[in-house]
């Protein structure tokens, strides 16, 4: 899965458990997944898929802007419109919840 940098430090540090994303279904319950830096960044840590959902976009709250590693659902709004264009509230997206898995 990849991260802006700022988020990668943010999963390292237990500060965020989720991710949601728009598109296609790319991950599995109790999946293992790489956390990359950026798209062409390392692979910084590992995670595992402990929650998978389909939600509308309009159904998001702070708490889970907070799970997310935002401090505010304003401050997740302006990422996603960064990263989409806009805030649809109407939109699917995948909400994945994930678990850092312990270094070897």
């Amino acid at each position: 899965m990849i991260f802006p940098g700022v988020q990668t430090s943010r999963i390292l540090n237990g500060l965020q458990t989720r991710t949601t994303r728009k598109g296609r279904k790319r991950w599995e319950l109790g999946g293992v997944h790489p956390v990359q830096r950026g798209n062409y960044g390392p692979v910084v840590a590992h995670v595992r898929i402990v929650g998978l959902a389909r939600i509308r976009l309009s159904t998001l709250t702070e708490e889970d802007a907070r799970a997310e590693g935002f401090p505010s659902l304003d401050a997740l709004k302006r990422h996603w419109r960064k990263l989409y264009g806009k805030w649809d509230g109407a939109l699917e997206i995948w909400d994945v919840r994930f678990a850092l898995c312990p270094r070897p």
